[in-house]
């Protein structure tokens, strides 16, 4: 890139965009990922129960 180019300007195919990129690591305390995790779980656990469910009552009407 050259130095003269403004900051901030992203060029793609002739076409200019200008951006600003901001990335910065936020921390966490372990309660809080833990629980985030099982949340998770938890969620994963509901679905597969009603996709099954739902799989079971399809199955019975063929």
């Amino acid at each position: 890139p050259s130095k003269s180019r403004a900051k901030n300007i992203l060029i793609v195919g002739g076409k200019t965009y200008q951006f600003k990129v901001t990335i910065f690591y936020q921390e966490s305390k372990i309660w809080q990922r833990l629980l985030i995790f099982y949340f998770c779980l938890l969620f994963i656990y509901f679905l597969l129960n009603i996709y099954k469910g739902i799989f079971s009552r399809w199955k019975t009407k063929i």
